[in-house]
């Protein structure tokens, strides 16, 4: 708190001294500004506490570690506070913690100081007013989906001193620049995702990236609610493992499946709003509920020569409710001569049409 003045109908220094005393334990409190109100003493009138206010873009700044002193800090500021607001992190903190600020819509700016070395997980998902977040470089630890489920937040930067990220930290956002000093991380070719250098796999990915041929696996979770991903997304021949949820719920429309993957896990694309995708002959396991509840996903081309060399997961259920209420035809598109085994096999039962190709 920078300034407090006390104003009162007559001098009181005892009580002046009580009050300054009151308000300096209110550290999250420092947004007051010609504010009005009783303060909790016997001897207590009416008093205005004037105090200096840190700003941000011509918006008043509040000191809040979560979300229930987000909403203390705006009810002392009054009627005048407009959402979202700009919140900073109070000096002292040394780690965020898990679902901090899960859910609050009215959080638009997060400024954190170099006093946290720790960002829990889910700290700050499914803030849907989010858009500016500044990491600053004490942090050494993202939990995962700390940012995740923000659809307006624009870019992230990974600070040099992270050494240790949980996965899918954001979803949405148009850019994510890795530090080039950091030693664990990167984002090479101006990706816009977070490789893990060492394994070349790209843990963290959003509606910008660019995979780069350099890497070899996607991990779990790596696109997951990524909604906006471009129509010309591709994945090149260097990947050779596609992690479990790795496109979960994404907004990927058509995608080719390199020859390079031999295993499409369980849930990689569920919930995914895909409506066509090539799986190349390289393909020799599905797991199940791989394209679950898919329900755009009206196009399949299969380059498999017989679907009984393929191993399926429980009950065949890798197109499991791709239907749900959806009256449109689902089409699949194999080898010719090969249509009598596909409508022969279980796996494939869902689907109206079976075209030779």
């Amino acid at each position: 708190m920078k300034q407090v003045k006390i104003f009162s109908e007559s001098s009181h220094s005892d009580l002046e001294r009580e009050l300054n005393g009151y308000i300096n334990t209110l550290d999250h409190s420092n947004i007051l500004r010609n504010v009005t109100y009783n303060f909790p003493t016997e001897k207590s009138k009416l008093w205005t506490a004037v105090v200096e206010v840190d700003l941000y873009g011509g918006k008043p700044v509040f000191w809040a570690a979560n979300t229930e002193e987000l909403k203390d800090a705006v009810e002392m500021y009054g009627d005048k506070a407009e959402a979202p607001f700009v919140v900073r992190i109070p000096g002292g903190v040394s780690e965020i913690e898990d679902r901090a600020f899960q859910g609050d819509e009215t959080v638009g700016v997060i400024l954190i100081p170099n006093t946290v070395t720790k960002i829990g997980s889910c700290a700050f998902t499914e803030c849907p007013n989010l858009h500016d977040v500044f990491i600053p470089e004490s942090v050494n630890e993202i939990g995962e989906y700390a940012f995740g489920e923000c659809p307006n937040i624009r870019n992230i930067v990974i600070p040099k001193s992270v050494m240790k990220i949980g996965g899918s930290i954001i979803t949405s956002a148009s850019t994510i620049k890795v530090d080039p000093e950091n030693p664990v991380y990167d984002s090479r070719n101006d990706c816009n995702a977070i490789i893990e250098t060492n394994t070349n796999t790209l843990i963290d990915g959003c509606c910008g990236t660019i995979i780069p041929n350099s890497v070899t696996k996607i991990a779990e979770s790596a696109f997951q609610f990524c909604l906006h991903l471009p129509s010309n997304f591709k994945i090149p021949d260097s990947v050779r493992e596609i992690g479990i949820n790795a496109f979960d719920s994404c907004g990927l429309n058509s995608l080719r499946i390199p020859n390079s993957i031999s295993r499409i896990e369980g849930e990689v694309f569920i919930g995914s709003k895909l409506s066509k995708i090539y799986i190349p002959n390289s393909v020799t396991y599905i797991n199940t509920d791989a394209f679950c509840c898919c329900y755009n996903l009206t196009d399949i081309h299969i380059e498999i020569n017989n679907p009984n060399s393929v191993k399926f997961g429980d009950d065949d259920d890798c197109f499991d409710d791709i239907k749900g209420d959806d009256k449109r035809q689902r089409r699949l598109y194999v080898p010719k001569g090969t249509k009598g085994l596909y409508k022969n096999h279980p796996a494939f039962n869902v689907f109206d049409i079976i075209i030779e190709e």
